[in-house]
């Protein structure tokens, strides 16, 4: 009896520990899938931590930007300023510079200058200038009128009209051709292809290559009678007498107002509406 008690008593201990054991093994495995589910855990954490610091790093770097162009903006925004104030006096500049040249060019239009030596050689006396442009010049002088190439005016009158110069632009004058006496003849004056005679150098027989008694030939002919179309395209020279004022381009003549120059003289019927 006691031998049974003994086995039923071992079996027992044998049954409590073997229950034991596999609560003991389930607990285990528990605890590794736990341990496994937090790793896993940290592992995204760390990776979420990892990007968020790329982000914060990213932000870092697109603030210093924003920062820089922020205050890049407001050095331009000086520079714009400054800019502005300059070219306001660039057009105060230019302004002034272009009221200075027209000034002077009304004060030669219409002036009576004693002599006027040209760089091919000729010299007029008593010229009053009546008109100019940047290519053409009509000059009343003793001997009559002449039409010249602006190019072969003097320097101080170039100076004067300063054609072909702009405001901000230096330079700019009108190139003066020098007379060249090393050998032979002083050069022509030069001729606009398909112009009448009198666009040479000079009309009314006052060529620097026609001696003066050929002049007086000249003189002594009778006028020819002009072509009524030309006189409407190219003006009458024979209204330079009735001429009272003259501006650049334009001569007023009492009753007819101010009519246009052309290259023989004033238009008739072009005066301003």
């Amino acid at each position: 009896m006691d031998g049974k008690i003994i086995v039923y008593g071992i079996c027992l201990v044998i049954i409590v520990a073997g229950a034991s054991l596999w609560s003991y093994t389930m607990e285990i495995d528990d605890a590794e899938k736990e341990l496994a589910l937090a790793r896993h855990q940290l592992v995204a954490a760390q990776d979420g931590v990892r990007n968020a610091q790329g982000w914060i790093h990213a932000r870092k770097e697109a603030l210093a930007l924003i920062t820089a162009g922020g205050i890049l903006e407001k050095e331009n925004q000086v520079l714009r300023d400054q800019v502005g104030v300059l070219r306001q006096r660039l057009n105060e500049v230019n302004g002034l510079f272009g009221t200075a040249i027209q000034r002077g060019r009304d004060l030669i239009i219409g002036a009576v200058i004693p002599e006027v030596a040209l760089s091919n050689g000729v010299v007029l006396r008593q010229v009053r200038v009546q008109s100019a442009d940047p290519e053409l010049a009509v000059l009343l002088h003793s001997g009559g009128v002449s039409k010249v190439s602006t190019a072969i005016l003097p320097a101080d009158m170039l100076d004067r009209f300063r054609f072909g110069t702009f405001p901000g632009q230096v330079g700019g004058e009108a190139p003066v051709m020098e007379p060249s006496f090393s050998g032979g003849p002083p050069p022509a004056a030069p001729i606009k292809p398909g112009t009448s005679a009198s666009d040479s150098l000079v009309r009314l027989g006052m060529d620097g290559n026609v001696s003066s008694k050929d002049a007086g030939r000249k003189k002594a002919l009778p006028a020819a009678p002009r072509d009524p179309e030309r006189i409407k395209r190219e003006g009458d020279p024979a209204l330079w007498k009735s001429v009272e004022r003259t501006s650049i381009g334009r001569a007023y003549i009492p009753g007819q107002g101010w009519l246009r120059v052309g290259a023989d003289g004033p238009i008739p019927g072009s005066a301003r509406k």
